[in-house]
């Protein structure tokens, strides 16, 4: 026992002591704030430490080479520790994005906003309120919409087509506006090059919608598909039949911007509208309507709510999105 405890082995055991206190006490500091769960070891690691400087100093060892291996335990931990965040400080920076032309040191810009990029236009303090009298829902068709026809209508004469189509399931109602006509293709991509190589014709596609006091009423459409020499492929009715109810406040549509930035939407959508464009804006009413089921829950009533409709996108299909324009 006296010979494993020497001069040599008590001043390297002290020294190699140090060095383990001090690192543990620098590392729970790096990676908890404090030494947190790391504290007991560290007390019993000083009382290690202090009982073996005194039992070295006992057998009258000199105290210059005690202090020097307690010396060198605690610098050789400072110096592992400053290899240490030199490191990590090389790889964070070299993992990290750089920062964006225009963007602060040290910061991250990030574009939540909505832009504008037309006018609004002149907002009525009230607008005429309707009620749903009846509706009408169905969709039908052949099926065969989406395979491959040798010729589809053309766009300028579509319009006719579907209107004839449509004099089989009532006609084409008074209150309905052409809202766009559109063909449709399976096309053959090029992966490689990102562009389009060939297309093969589907279907002529013709939405009709419902307006009412000169503006649209969403969930208020009809839809045809079109194939060869103008069959009728599919169709799909969903259509209001609407009567004046008085008058009803609404906001400015400077305030339903306000709400629109916001995300304070009438129909909460799934993603985000961080940096989006809005392209028109238009007021307009949001119907929905409800069809008894065979269960015991009781049917919401009808609805036409006069909305503000921001048009996000510039492409022939922009997505709208509805804020409730009802005041109060």
């Amino acid at each position: 026992m006296k010979k494993l405890l020497n001069e040599n082995n008590l001043s390297n055991l002290t020294g190699a002591l140090a060095f383990l206190l001090l690192s543990v006490y620098f590392i729970s500091i790096v990676l908890y704030g404090r030494p947190g769960i790391a504290e007991p070891f560290i007390i019993t690691g000083i009382a290690a430490l202090f009982c073996l400087t005194i039992l070295y100093l006992t057998r009258n060892y000199p105290v210059k080479k005690i202090a020097l291996t307690i010396g060198t335990g605690i610098c050789v931990s400072l110096l592992v520790l400053v290899i240490a965040v030199l490191i990590g400080t090389s790889l964070v920076s070299d993992l990290s994005p750089p920062p964006t032309t225009g963007s602060s040191s040290g910061s991250m810009e990030y574009d939540r906003s909505i832009t504008l990029d037309v006018p609004l236009p002149a907002s009525p303090a009230t607008v005429p309120l309707y009620r749903v009298v009846s509706a009408q829902k169905f969709s039908t068709g052949t099926g065969t919409a989406f395979t491959v026809k040798k010729q589809i209508p053309a766009t300028g004469e579509a319009p006719g087509l579907a209107k004839k189509a449509l004099e089989k399931y009532g006609g084409l109602p008074a209150d309905a506006v052409l809202e766009r006509t559109g063909q449709v293709f399976m096309k053959k991509y090029n992966i490689q090059t990102g562009t389009v190589e060939e297309q093969y014709p589907q279907y002529t596609q013709v939405i009709y919608r419902q307006y009412v006091n000169g503006s649209p009423v969403i969930n208020s459409e009809i839809s045809v598909s079109l194939g060869e020499n103008g069959e009728l492929l599919d169709i799909s009715k969903d259509w209001s039949t609407l009567e004046p109810a008085g008058e009803v406040p609404v906001i400015s549509a400077g305030e339903a911007l306000e709400k629109l930035q916001a995300r304070d939407l009438f129909i909460p959508i799934q993603g985000t509208l961080d940096g989006c464009h809005i392209t028109r804006v238009q007021s307009g009413y949001y119907v929905e309507t409800h069809f008894p089921d065979a269960s015991a829950l009781p049917v919401p009533p009808d609805t036409c709510t006069p909305v503000w409709i921001f048009y996000m996108g510039t492409d022939g299909n922009p997505f709208p999105l509805l804020i409730n324009a009802t005041r109060g």
